[in-house]
């Protein structure tokens, strides 16, 4: 993500997410509650292309999923913490439902999250507060 967006850029960017222009608005998906926002793009995100040596960190919200994020990096760059703190950890493991705002994405020509994703080298740590029914159907699917 570092390509579309710097960590400063991106830490203003989210600190402007939910504004007078651009509220909070929930919808429905699949008899879930969900932003309009994330309903937009949940077909995408449940044929969302799953790789053998994804690690998904799925949590309920609030329950330690940036300290499990930090653990997951940490693993994945054989413990290389100045590796790992080169780059924010929400660049480093995409919340693959959470996007910036479309006028945001369209000022600085940012995919969505989950484009982003595909475009990342493996491994990947990949972040989700979806429940298990509205994952990408291959994480189900794929062997350990």
């Amino acid at each position: 993500m570092d390509k579309y967006v710097t960590s400063e850029e991106f830490r203003e960017l989210m600190r402007r997410q939910y504004t007078a222009e651009s509220p909070y608005t929930l919808g429905e998906y699949e008899g879930v509650s969900l932003t309009l926002d994330v309903c937009e793009i949940m077909d995408d995100i449940k044929s969302f292309e799953v790789r053998p040596d994804d690690c998904w960190v799925v949590t309920y919200p609030k329950a330690g999923t940036t300290w499990v994020q930090e653990i997951m990096s940490a693993v994945m760059h054989d413990g290389n913490l100045e590796e790992i703190n080169k780059t924010h950890t929400m660049l480093r493991v995409p919340y693959l439902e959470e996007n910036m705002p479309e006028k945001v994405r369209r000022l600085k020509n940012i995919p969505l999250k989950h484009r982003i994703a595909d475009e990342m080298p493996s491994p990947r740590v990949l972040k989700s507060h979806l429940p298990g029914q509205l994952l990408p159907a291959q994480i189900w699917a794929k062997e350990v």
